[in-house]
């Protein structure tokens, strides 16, 4: 009686797993069957009651897609989408104008971003970027109302600025703060970057970094290897994709 049990629950799960309704179905009628016979245990009425709520959920699943309304709902929850980056940077707006924004963030004589993110229940450090996405860069090229694709570039473009800034004084062993070199950057250069970004053309500095970091990593992995390990095909193949790779980095050295 448990071998069967086993049997028709390792059915149903089978079939939900593989999404497969008619299976299910036919799973709940040989269920059905072994209660008619006697067999009641309370497992198999557990079972019966599992199936029969994964077959109604499917029904309401299929209901709703074939709904007027679920079309209505998904437009709606779109629209919303495409309003959360506007909303971000009017937040944005509003923390500029009621808070004194300085280094550090506490203080007892000021009003600052700290105080304003834990009064309306907003996280610090997600707050201070939405401040700098609208005050280092949209405010510069004179976008107020951003939508999506504007708001994401300019983070793009922030970031790009942030880690370029930071990887930099890293290198000089300086102490100067990577805010003062953003706050100051050329509105002409921060408009050519943004429009990079919404044109899906800016090289950002992370990404270089990662391709960087692989080439020397790949460097290391073939050095380690022992000669006639690597399939002749795999070589050629790794060769040509070199020779391509170098006269990209020729081309960038005549700029």
């Amino acid at each position: 009686m448990r071998d069967k049990y086993q049997s028709l629950r390792q059915k149903f799960q089978i079939a939900k797993k593989k999404n497969r309704l008619e299976d299910v179905l036919k799973t709940k009628e040989l269920i059905e069957k072994e209660i008619t016979k006697g067999h009641r245990l309370p497992k198999f009425n557990d079972l019966l009651e599992d199936v029969e709520i994964y077959i109604e959920k499917k029904d309401q699943k299929t209901r709703i897609n074939n709904s007027n309304e679920y079309s209505e709902y998904v437009a709606q929850a779109k629209f919303l989408m495409e309003k959360i980056e506007l909303y971000q940077a009017k937040i944005a707006k509003i923390a500029i104008k009621v808070c004194t924004i300085r280094h550090g963030g506490i203080s007892d004589k000021y009003y600052t971003l700290s105080d304003f993110a834990r009064d309306t229940g907003i996280n610090r450090k997600t707050l201070s970027q939405w401040v700098r996405i609208y005050e280092h860069i949209l405010k510069k090229i004179e976008i107020t109302e951003p939508n999506k694709k504007e708001w994401e570039s300019a983070r793009k473009v922030l970031r790009n600025y942030e880690i370029d800034r930071t990887l930099k004084n890293k290198n000089k062993k300086t102490e100067r703060r990577k805010t003062g070199f953003i706050k100051n950057a050329p509105k002409d250069e921060v408009h050519k970057d943004f429009k990079k970004a919404m044109n899906g053309e800016l090289m950002t500095t992370e990404r270089f970094n990662r391709a960087y970091k692989s080439f020397i990593h790949v460097k290391g992995v073939f050095a380690n290897m022992a000669p006639g390990s690597i399939d002749q095909s795999v070589l050629m193949e790794l060769i040509k994709i070199n020779d391509e790779i170098r006269d990209i980095l020729k081309d960038h050295l005549k700029k």
